[in-house]
């Protein structure tokens, strides 16, 4: 087999090992409750006990980024007895999506 002009062929096996640098964690929050307030609260409390101890385990309040927030209404179906549904309120739900990034580990 004749190698066309314009290619490049390379083989090999590498290996690589190196100690960490970075560390990207993803969580989120989230909470419901019938009453809106409620729910906003009681997610910014569970925000709160986090951003005041990232400090025990090696990070800095700046090392934790809001990546996404969300607030709806939730609603669930329910079955009668004569086999149709009837929507029901369930709540409003909390949802805080967050990021822990840092390059100090």
């Amino acid at each position: 087999m004749i190698a066309d002009k314009h290619t490049i062929q390379v083989k090999g096996i590498g290996r690589v090992s190196r100690t960490p640098d970075t560390i990207i964690i993803w969580m989120h929050v989230e909470s419901c409750d019938t009453d809106y307030k409620r729910a906003v609260d009681s997610a910014a409390q569970q925000l709160n006990l986090i951003r005041a101890n990232l400090g025990t385990i090696g990070f800095t309040k700046e090392d934790l980024k809001t990546t996404g927030f969300d607030i709806h209404a939730r609603y669930d179906n329910i079955r009668q007895g004569d086999n149709t549904y009837k929507e029901v309120f369930i709540g409003y739900e909390v949802r805080h999506d967050l990021s822990l990034f840092s390059l100090r580990i």
